[in-house]
């Protein structure tokens, strides 16, 4: 695909995963890109002005007349815009997450199908997976197809299984449209919210032990033996470019699991960030509730067939020391803690 010739829409463009994502469309010289973004969780902070040649638009993609105003002249959708928190804010507003959630894919999809889209990437996740695979610490690698019988753990799984299901069946029925489906599962890097309330594990980790002893005390939820596996932003986004790439061979790509398939226990990878930080920190384990304590490890290799052989580049080790000094370089930086999709 000639990626100098096609117009890009990226939704939750001011989030984490969307501002590496246009970063990276960017630098492979993307000539027109569009980001829509709500900005609710930057404080009104835009990321982006004209001169990057980013067009930038500010609204809720729950009005049906923006999504529709969104895709003109559009090629290819990477919808990443979800309400997404820690776990206790999906337990906290389950319902409202559901509501919000299907309600932004299903106002984006019939959007794009009313405007001629050529791809559409829907970002997903590896909490579609039922819990019962999840809470088992000694289960194997979860495949795609285990997805079946659908028991997502918290609400914003099952949206975007309901995500997934909706633009399977629009691309069956109208084959104009190409489809790819990721399930990304705990991907990190620059850009990522530190924010201790709704951010991800590894910023916070990363931002507790900068601030210690100042901030304390440093704690870890469960037993802290639970797994899981971590991949660098920039191994996620080399899938997404070659899938696009590969679309052209296919009605749809995925479901595909897309991460590390190297588990690492919490504990494990709270003494990795201590030992990034080389200081003396006592660590402070507290009880914590399902689905917390769930482990979660995703049999990565359809990805591999699909994509080319894709495998992480970036190891753990080297991805923690670059998020530690990034972390680093922005704790004087408010928008630091904040992130929408």
């Amino acid at each position: 695909m000639n990626w100098h010739k096609c117009a890009v829409l990226v939704t939750g463009g001011n989030g984490f995963l969307g501002i590496n994502l246009v970063q990276r469309l960017i630098e492979i010289g993307i000539s027109k890109i569009r980001v829509i973004d709500n900005l609710d969780r930057q404080k009104n902070f835009n990321m982006y002005n004209k001169d990057e040649g980013v067009e930038f638009i500010n609204g809720d993609l729950r009005d049906k007349s923006l999504c529709l105003e969104a895709c003109k002249g559009i090629d290819i959708i990477f919808h990443c815009a979800s309400k997404v928190g820690s776990i206790g804010f999906y337990q906290e507003y389950a319902a409202d997450i559901l509501s919000h959630n299907t309600t932004v894919d299903t106002q984006m999809l019939e959007a794009a199908r009313h405007s001629n889209i050529s791809c559409y990437v829907y970002i997903s996740s590896a909490f579609v997976y039922p819990i019962e695979r999840m809470l088992d610490p000694h289960s194997r690698a979860i495949k795609e197809s285990e997805v079946i019988p659908a028991n997502p753990a918290i609400s914003y799984g099952w949206a975007k299984l309901i995500g997934e299901m909706a633009l399977q069946y629009a691309v069956e029925q109208d084959n104009r449209i190409k489809g790819i489906i990721f399930r990304l599962s705990n991907f990190y890097g620059p850009h990522q919210s530190a924010d201790l309330e709704r951010g991800s594990i590894i910023p916070v980790l990363i931002r507790r032990a900068i601030e210690y002893p100042d901030l304390h005390p440093f704690p870890i939820f469960g037993s802290g033996n639970e797994t899981r596996t971590y991949c660098y932003i920039s191994d996620i986004l080399d899938t997404l470019c070659i899938a696009v790439e590969k679309v052209k061979n296919y009605q749809i790509i995925g479901p595909l699991n897309v991460g590390s398939e190297e588990p690492i226990r919490i504990i494990d990878l709270t003494n990795k960030i201590i030992g990034i930080s080389g200081k003396n920190i006592k660590v402070e384990k507290k009880s914590a509730p399902p689905p917390v304590t769930m482990s979660q490890t995703l049999d990565c290799s359809q990805a591999g067939l699909v994509l080319d052989g894709w495998k992480p580049k970036v190891s753990l080790q080297e991805g923690l020391e670059k998020m530690y000094a990034y972390v680093s370089d922005k704790m004087n930086q408010e928008n630091i803690f904040y992130e929408s999709k």
